[in-house]
């Protein structure tokens, strides 16, 4: 057998276990080849993710499935963060990486495609940052009205601003009209993908559940080497049955009362886009 079979299959393990599932500390903590391993996942990943992110906007492929999906026209992904919760990094003060539920954490930030697979992430970012701040501290938030060129979007929640190339669904106020609850209604069932994608992630790897790592170099390393993994079962047809993870409702962003007109004029770019989307459902 080669020699490095079983430091792979100790790593698997590790990443796929909870702490309360092996009483083995040497392969509970086999810390002397961790680091190179997730070094060498890094890689892949250049291949595996960024490359998806690109290659998919020059095809109809996704979006014609995404539309199979619920009727939405245009969608490229499913945007969301959620919190992988760590123990206070080195050197490092609890309270900069506290969530809303007074724990420390790191945010995964993720874009799938209709197979759940992840296009795109991003991590390192305390929790106790917001989701629209991670995702303006981004690569992706640069990339992406680029190469959307106001024919794609991603999909998101409440905690991102509308823009044409990122719709959330219409806020309800109880005023909304049968149209909007409609859209909403075919938007909620498209944009669940995303959250279904790490209710798989953290079903599939159980060390993300509480991440017992200290530096956030290492921690960061091991989320994304997770989500390569993650996209490798998809592709093998390595399918689980995903179990209950809590997932952050996260709060909905409003629009500061002086926002300045460039950010008044993107928003209202994705209001008209939205609104033509909304109103081609009621002819499907």
């Amino acid at each position: 057998m080669n020699m490095n079979e079983p430091k792979k299959a100790a790593i698997l393990y590790f990443l796929s276990s909870s702490d309360d599932e092996d009483e083995d500390a040497n392969l509970k903590n086999p810390n002397f080849f961790l680091k190179r391993f997730l070094t060498q996942l890094q890689f892949v990943l250049q291949r595996l993710i960024f490359y998806h992110i690109y290659s998919f906007l020059q095809t109809n492929v996704v979006y014609v499935m995404y539309r199979n999906i619920s009727g939405i026209p245009g969608v490229i992904g499913c945007i969301d963060g959620t919190s992988i919760p760590i123990r206070t990094p080195a050197h490092k003060i609890k309270s900069t990486y506290t969530n809303r539920h007074d724990t420390p954490s790191i945010t995964l930030q993720g874009v799938c495609d209709y197979k759940k697979r992840f296009v795109d992430v991003f991590t390192g970012a305390p929790g106790k940052i917001h989701d629209s701040r991670v995702f303006a501290l981004s690569d992706l938030s640069k990339t992406l009205p680029i190469k959307c060129d106001k024919k794609f979007h991603l999909i998101g929640d409440g905690a991102y601003s509308l823009r044409e190339w990122l719709l959330i669904p219409y806020k309800d106020y109880g005023r909304l009209t049968e149209t909007q609850r409609y859209f909403n209604k075919r938007f909620c069932a498209t944009r669940v993908l995303i959250e279904n994608s790490f209710g798989l992630l953290k079903s599939r790897f159980r060390q993300l559940l509480q991440l017992d790592i200290h530096s956030v170099d290492k921690i960061t390393k091991f989320i994304v080497s997770s989500c390569v993994l993650h996209n490798l079962c998809i592709d093998m047809n390595d399918h689980i049955i995903p179990e209950d993870v809590d997932e952050d409702d996260l709060s909905v962003v409003e629009e500061p009362d002086n926002i300045m007109d460039s950010e008044m004029i993107l928003k209202r770019n994705g209001e008209r886009k939205r609104e033509a989307i909304q109103n081609s459902l009621q002819f499907m």
